[in-house]
This record gives C-alpha cells, sequence and structure tokens, in this order.
C-alpha cells in the first residue's frame, strides 16, 4: 500500500510521518509471498503453495486463524478480569 503513495506525491507527507523512506517502497511486481505447510508435526514433505498478493497486501488462512484465537484469548482475560474486579 505504502508504494502506491509514490504515484501520488501530495499525499506522500504520511509516509513521511510514518518515517518511510522512498527505497523502502515495494513494488508489487517485485513481491511473492509462499505458504510452507507441513502435512503434520512429524513430517519432512512440505508443501510450498503461492499466496496471491495484491495492492493491499495478501492473506493467509493460517495468520487469520492465529489472531483470531489470539482475539479471542485476549478477549476472554479481558473480561474475566473486568468483571471479576467488580464483583470484588
Amino acid at each position: 500500500m505504502v508504494s502506491s503513495l509514490k504515484k501520488y506525491p501530495s499525499e506522500n507527507n504520511i509516509a513521511s510521518e510514518l518515517e518511510y523512506k522512498e527505497d523502502e517502497f515495494i513494488e508489487l511486481e517485485d513481491f511473492a509471498a509462499y505458504l510452507f505447510n507441513y502435512k503434520n508435526e512429524k513430517s519432512r514433505q512440505t508443501e510450498v503453495k503461492t499466496i496471491k498478493c495484491d495492492k493491499v497486501g495478501f492473506d493467509v488462512l493460517t495468520i487469520d486463524q492465529t489472531i483470531e484465537n489470539l482475539n479471542d484469548r485476549s478477549d476472554k482475560l479481558y473480561y474475566s478480569l473486568l468483571y471479576k474486579s467488580e464483583n470484588d
């Protein structure tokens, strides 16, 4: 996404505010992502899949699932602490 700001110099100030430098931009055609999927924990065989990338990034189901699990845990911890405090 940041690399697209090069095309719009007047809007490039946000990239500067976030301390991005022009030599740090990555063009979409220069980028690729791969998922290395092990069959199981003990397996030595790996399935390599190309991940579709577009101008806003890429999706990896395993990352999404992990983030969702972490968010669920965080919510449970937060609310258990919040309601425990109110009941004490």
